[in-house]
């Protein structure tokens, strides 16, 4: 498989995607707000991005699962977000537990600014 998927959240829902992905032969670039995550993702074949952009950067797929509608909004928007890293015509699956509102409003910044401003 040729393409990457950049992952955000490798908690308990989101490792065993991570790992499926990985045993599929996607190439994985993972974040979370838990820099202990970074060892799991090595030990698995993974590589660590240091931020969400850069987990972003070059995916085909970014894929998020985290908590909070909060932390979405904090690892998608910013310059060192996810969407200032994403390419045009990435595809983003939000498996978060997240609201309807806040889904919207970030898809609303990314086809505009890019989901640079605050």
């Amino acid at each position: 498989m040729n393409e990457s998927i950049g992952f955000i959240g490798a908690g308990n829902m989101g490792r065993p995607f991570i790992a499926e992905l990985l045993r599929q032969g996607y190439a994985v670039s993972v974040h979370d707000f838990d820099p202990g995550c970074a060892a799991w993702a090595d030990e698995h074949g993974a590589a660590w991005a240091p931020t969400p952009a850069q987990a972003a950067e070059g995916a085909a797929v970014l894929i998020t699962c985290l908590p909070l509608p909060c932390h979405v909004r904090h690892m998608m928007i910013g310059t060192d977000g996810a969407l200032a890293g994403l390419s045009p015509g990435a595809i983003w699956v939000d498996t978060s537990t997240t609201d309807y509102h806040n889904t919207l409003e970030i898809a609303a910044l990314a086809g505009s600014s890019r989901g640079t401003q605050p």
